[in-house]
């Protein structure tokens, strides 16, 4: 839900830890209120707690980054534009520090006393059967908290019950599919891609089909890989996770000259494809929790 967060942050003027508290409430009444007419069983509001380590190392780099960046964003408006002497009108810009976005900050912990307090007495949370609310002392990435509940859940799951997960961040796209479960859609706000969007309180929302995202990925293998097989499925979409592992993400740095924007995952399918040909191996193991080192050092 911290993706929620930043969303209420940059789409109004924001000068102090109430008003964003006051428009990330609002803005959760907003996604929710999406699903006013049909019934939800569970709701659950996962804010981002403590991460590993490796997560923990990169926030630090990007936090510290982030508040030089500004300062010298500054520095720059005071020398070339005389922004001491109010030539410039700042008063449109959202002044708050964004790393009061932090578990552990007194900010989390009022926004936690904030919600819960609002789906005690919103109306608009009153016909939902279950609501689930893990807050930022809670450890765990958000995303990682419901994919942790989903499967200890499956069994409750029924082939009619659609999942409707909200959140930007990349790594739901990849949990999703290695989840094993169908009918997951991940509700997300119209960034560079997607044209088919609605529009919410003047939001602009599209959502993305997990299961059909699947079926696309094994076309794209098929131009590659001979003779696919049923069986193969799931184990060629674990392959496609691992390799955009090496693109980067939240806990692996990523191989300087492959990129998403210079079609490094082309690149890598291709090399995998002409491998898995050849040796008609896999690289992950889900028994064994191990890599095939066959299809890195042939």
């Amino acid at each position: 839900f911290n993706g929620a967060i930043y969303t209420a942050y940059y789409s109004k003027t924001i000068k102090t830890e109430e008003s964003l508290i006051n428009n990330t409430i609002g803005y959760l009444d907003t996604i929710v209120s999406i699903y006013k007419d049909y019934p939800l069983s569970t709701l659950y509001i996962a804010l981002d707690g403590v991460p590993p380590r490796a997560k923990v190392e990169q926030q630090r780099m990007r936090r510290f980054h982030n508040i030089k960046e500004k300062n010298l964003i500054k520095n720059i408006e005071r020398e070339y534009n005389n922004l001491e002497n109010n030539n410039i009108n700042t008063s449109s810009k959202s002044s708050l520090n964004t790393n009061i976005i932090t578990p552990g900050t007194p900010f989390m912990d009022k926004l936690k006393i904030a919600i819960q307090t609002h789906l005690k007495k919103s109306n608009l949370y009153e016909n939902i059967n279950t609501i689930i609310f893990s807050g930022s002392d809670v450890p765990g990435e958000g995303e990682h908290k419901i994919m942790n509940y989903l499967n200890e859940n499956t069994n409750k799951l029924t082939e009619t019950d659609n999942i409707i997960i909200y959140g930007l961040d990349a790594d739901l796209i990849m949990l999703s599919m290695a989840s094993n479960i169908n009918n997951i859609y991940l509700l997300r706000e119209k960034t560079n891609f997607g044209s088919y969007t609605f529009d919410i309180d003047g939001y602009e929302f599209l959502y993305l089909d997990i299961d059909i995202l699947k079926t696309c990925l094994i076309d794209e293998f098929t131009n590659y890989i001979t003779d696919i097989k049923y069986e193969y499925i799931t184990r060629l979409i674990d392959d496609y996770i691992f390799l955009t592992f090496i693109i980067g993400n939240d806990f692996i740095p990523k191989i300087p000259f492959l990129s998403v924007y210079n079609n490094g995952i082309e690149a890598l399918l291709k090399i995998y494809c002409r491998l898995f040909n050849h040796h008609r191996q896999f690289i992950i193991n889900r028994d064994t929790n191990k890599i095939n080192e066959i299809m890195f050092f042939y």
